[in-house]
Parts: C-alpha cells; structure tokens; sequence
C-alpha cells in the first residue's frame, strides 16, 4: 500500500488572512494607558510676603521721617520763639515812640522853654533804630519796613512843621496799621509753621500703621500657620514708640509757646495801654493848644483815659491811676477856659510831668521783662533732639526687623 505525504503549508498560505485584510487574532488583551502626573501649581505665598516686605519697610519709614520732620519743627520753633517775642516788643516799642514824639512836639509848641522840638526829635531817632533792629531780625519784612520808615520821615516833618494834625492823621491812617499788620504777619508765620506739628497728626498717622500692620500680620499668619512674626511684631512695638515720642514732643514744647504768646498777648496789651495814654494826653494838649474843650474834645479824652484805665494792668495800672489824679487840675482849668493855666500846668506841673515818667519807666521795665521771659530754653531744646534721634533709630529698627521677620517665612519655601 502507497502513502501519500500531505504537503507543509506555504507561506502564502500562512498569511493569507492577513494578506487578505483581515487582521490576525490575538490572544492577550492590549494594556491600557495611562495620563502622566500633573505637576503642583507654585505658592503665591513669597511673593505676596515680599509685598509685605516692601509695605512694612515704607510705612514704618514713611511714619519715621514724620515724626523727625514734626521735632525737627519743634526744635526750630523753640528757636525762634524767644526772637518773635522780642520782635513783638520792639514793634511796640515803636509804636509807643512814635505817639511820644507826637505829644512832645505839642508839648513845645505851648511852651518854648519846654524842648519839645529836641525830645521829640531823639524820640523819633529811638524809633528809627528800632525799626533797624525789627528789619535786621526779619529779612522778610523789609518792604513793609521800608514803608514805615518813609512815613516816619514824613511823620517828623510834619511834627517840625507844627502840622499836629496832620501828623495825627498819617499815624493813625498809615504808621500804626502798618505797624500792627507786621505784627500780626509775625503771628501769622508762627502759625503757618507750626499747624502741621499738632500731635494728633502725629497720633493718627501711627495709628493706621499700627492697623495696617496689624492685617499684615494676620495675612501673614493664615499663610505661615503661626501665630505671630517677630519681624512683625518689633515693627509694631517701634511704631507705637514713634508716635509716643512724636506726640510727646509737642507737650514738652507747649511751655516755651505759651510763654511766646503770653509776651505777645501782654506786650500788646502793654502798647494799647500806652497808645491811650498818649492820646488822652494829646487830647488836654491840643485842647491848650487850640483854646477849646468843647464836647468833642471831652469825648475824646474821656474815651482814651478809659481805655488806658482798662488796658494797664500790675504795676503800670497804679501809676497810670497817679497820672489820672495829676490830670485832674488840667481837666478843670480846660472847663474854666483858663488856657493859661492849663498850659502851664501841661509844661511845668512836677506832678504831672513825674506821673508820665514814672508810667514810661514802669512800661520800660515791663517790656524787658518780657523780653527775659521770651529766652530760649535750652533744657527742652536739648530733650527734644534726643526724641528725635530716637524716632530716627527706632524708625529704621522697625523696618529692618520688619523685613528680616518676614525674610525668615520665605526662606521656609525655598
């Protein structure tokens, strides 16, 4: 019996299928795949404790310089304070000789013998110098001064002239306001200077950096999971010392400027005072001098010598009421129509010419009186530098540590 072989299959027929287009089975099942792992979104929290750096530095700073510009002031007001004192005085020490002057030269023209003419001439020459002194302390005032001195030289020509009224007139429209005005300009710069000294500036500044820090820590704190920062915390301490000492500078000051304006309040008082006197004196001179006391002329005096009476307090007030007594011989010898004895009593009475001297002495020693008490006061000058220095110190270790403390939490992300 013959075996026939079967035949080993050919490689067409092998792949046929897939020759075909049909794909081969498989017997494992295809692996699955997988998204690769998404990295962490980076932290915001350095940069924002960067911010917090920059923020905690310029206000800690920003309040530090105030408070140094604010003793600084301080310091330079308690410096002046003494020369606006005695600027105060000498510009009625001005007005006050002006007004003598005035009276003395009425004064000769009733009596030759009397050297009106000579006293008022050296009265006017004590208000010039006067006015140099005012000029060389206030550079800033030399126009106003400039004009006082133009009007004075016309005042003492119509003094010379004998033209009294005339000269009563330019003083009290032109010499004295001007006079006044460059008072009140004084007081007027003081004020200027030293509004923005006030220590609830001071008080209200610290107080919204001590708030503003204050959030700043609690940003902080949420984000680090602790508590308090140091940094924060030395920057606050040094805030609330800042305003301490800004604030208490303005207290330690406050004697000097009460001073000041107690010499300007009296000093004032003191020459309205004196102006009043003078111009009840004027009033029994031009009375002499013209022959009549008549209604208006006694309005006139009566007016004056209340104000004075109301204005002179201490030791001027009781030698003002002496030269009222030795007034009173006058006045009736003007009711009389005596003009003889009025004259004489106005030129040659010992009474009366003591009284108006002894007033003149006692508004003398006054007005150097204030003048000693307008004195600088080096004790407070001295205790007002150290709290500046302070701020100063205390304002660059607030910001230093401030930065450095939150320096410590972002080196924590690094």
């Amino acid at each position: 019996m013959t075996i026939t072989p079967t035949p080993a299959p050919t490689a067409a027929a092998a792949t046929g299928p897939v020759a075909a287009g049909k794909p081969a089975p498989s017997s494992l099942p295809a692996a699955p795949l997988h998204a690769l792992p998404t990295p962490p979104a980076a932290s915001d929290t350095p940069r924002r404790l960067r911010r917090y750096q920059l923020v905690t530095a310029v206000a800690v700073l920003i309040l530090g310089l105030c408070g140094v510009a604010q003793l600084g002031q301080l310091r330079t007001n308690l410096g002046t304070a003494p020369l606006q004192g005695t600027q105060h005085v000498r510009i009625g020490e001005v007005s006050a000789a002006i007004s003598a002057a005035g009276n003395e030269a009425e004064l000769q023209a009733l009596d030759a013998s009397a050297g009106g003419s000579e006293e008022s001439s050296k009265t006017l020459a004590t208000a010039a110098e006067l006015l140099v002194e005012v000029a060389a302390a206030e550079p800033a005032q030399a126009t106003a001064i400039a004009a006082i001195n133009t009007d004075l030289l016309s005042y003492g020509q119509l003094l010379s002239a004998a033209k009294f009224a005339d000269a009563e007139q330019l003083r009290d429209s032109s010499l004295q306001p001007v006079l006044d005005q460059l008072s009140q300009n004084l007081i007027d710069a003081d004020s200027r200077s030293s509004w923005w000294t006030a220590p609830w500036i001071s008080l209200g500044l610290g107080l919204v950096v001590v708030v503003g820090l204050c959030w700043l820590s609690f940003q902080v704190a949420q984000r680090s999971h602790r508590v308090l920062n140091s940094g924060l915390v030395a920057a606050i301490v040094a805030t609330v010392a800042i305003t301490g000492l800004a604030v208490g500078g303005s207290p330690v000051s406050a004697g000097v400027g009460t001073s000041t304006r107690s010499v300007i309040e009296t000093s004032t008082q003191f020459t309205q005072a004196q102006l009043q006197s003078d111009a009840a004196t004027r009033a029994l001179l031009s009375a002499a001098l013209n022959k009549r006391w008549d209604a208006a002329a006694k309005s006139a005096f009566n007016t004056a010598d209340q104000a004075a009476a109301a204005a002179f307090t201490g030791l001027p007030s009781g030698q003002y009421d002496r030269l009222r007594s030795a007034r009173k011989p006058v006045t009736t010898a003007l009711a009389a129509g005596n003009w003889t004895k009025a004259s004489k009593l106005l030129t040659s009475d010992e009474n009366l010419t003591n009284s108006q001297s002894q007033l003149a002495d006692a508004l003398a020693e006054q007005r150097t009186s204030l003048s000693g008490v307008a004195a600088a006061d080096s004790t407070t000058d001295s205790l007002l530098f150290l709290f500046e220095l302070g701020v100063a110190i205390l304002g660059l270790a607030g910001a230093f540590l401030g930065i450095r403390g939150l320096q410590t939490r972002i080196e924590e992300y690094r």
